[in-house]
């Protein structure tokens, strides 16, 4: 247990250290591949992605949360999904999840337990089709189209079959303790429509995510195509997700800019877009969810949850 610690301690540690190293040796020839400013209909495109990729991130709660708990309204919503998911930058582990599930129970009036489902499955089900769209991507690319096809037929039987597994949990694992009878009986309410709706949300969010960040990368100046870009953006955010740290700092952008090395982007320019992209797609949410939390006045509701258990 002591050597897992470590681990845990030093490998995003030395992970970080390597990465920051590897960014700093593209920084003195950083000016020279910034070949040119996307042109007004690119940032136009790129903001109205985000735009909507936070629509389909709210879309998501509000297929899932009405089958758990019944709620008067959806309009605090958006703020307790922003001001948590700017906690993501101060911690690993993504630390603003069970953040996520306190605000939507003192904001909201949603349980505990119904909360905790539902940021499991659409925590879970962004991060599964994450991997299974790097899957497809890479059976196409570089296996075939019918690879492709396969990889992900898989991947909906996959989902069909674990789905239809969790449904099931309630009548296999034993009803105690009260907790786990309290989460599976929430497990339980939840519709295969509603999930699978929730599943072809996050699809979207991710697919349109994509999109825009390559819309910006062309515009910059490069020449490569969306399946590449995809693939590439895809492998990133896993090896960020995968470093344990606060939303894959430098890993996931070192890991970046040397994968778009490989298929035809100069490493400065892959630099450039690096910063501009993490600018949209991290600064701009957390400039946002620091607002709703200031909003929704986080710093109180913390101090009175932590006077209620002190007492």
């Amino acid at each position: 247990m002591n050597i897992v610690r470590l681990l845990r301690k030093f490998v995003p540690f030395l992970l970080l250290l390597g990465a920051t190293g590897y960014l700093l040796r593209l920084i003195p020839v950083f000016h020279l591949e910034f070949t040119s400013s996307p042109p007004v209909g690119t940032w136009c495109a790129l903001l109205g992605t985000f735009a909507l990729v936070q629509i389909l991130a709210v879309s998501s709660y509000t297929l899932i949360l009405p089958l758990l708990h019944p709620l008067r309204s959806f309009r605090p919503l958006v703020s307790v999904l922003f001001a948590s998911h700017s906690l993501n930058y101060l911690g690993p582990m993504k630390i603003g999840m069970p953040i996520r599930v306190f605000l939507l129970k003192r904001v909201m009036g949603v349980p505990y337990s119904a909360g905790s489902v539902a940021v499991m499955v659409a925590t879970g089900l962004d991060l599964s089709v994450l991997i299974a769209l790097t899957l497809v991507l890479w059976s196409w690319l570089y296996l075939g189209p019918s690879a492709g096809l396969l990889a992900g037929s898989l991947s909906l039987a996959l989902f069909v079959g674990v789905l239809a597994g969790a449904q099931r949990l309630g009548a296999v694992l034993p009803a105690k303790p009260e907790w786990l009878r309290t989460l599976l009986g929430d497990v339980a309410k939840l519709s295969r429509l509603a999930t699978t709706g929730a599943l072809l949300l996050s699809v979207s969010r991710a697919l349109f995510n994509a999109w825009g960040s390559w819309l910006l990368l062309v515009g910059l100046g490069a020449t490569i195509g969306l399946p590449e870009f995809t693939l590439a953006y895809f492998l990133s955010l896993l090896a960020g997700f995968l470093s344990f740290l606060p939303m894959g700092l430098g890993v996931r952008d070192a890991s970046l800019v040397e994968l778009l090395s490989r298929v035809g982007v100069p490493a400065p320019l892959g630099l450039t877009f690096v910063a501009v992209d993490r600018l949209i797609w991290s600064l701009l949410p957390l400039v946002i969810g620091i607002a709703a939390g200031w909003y929704l006045g986080i710093g109180g509701l913390m101090r009175s949850f932590k006077n209620e258990t002190a007492g």
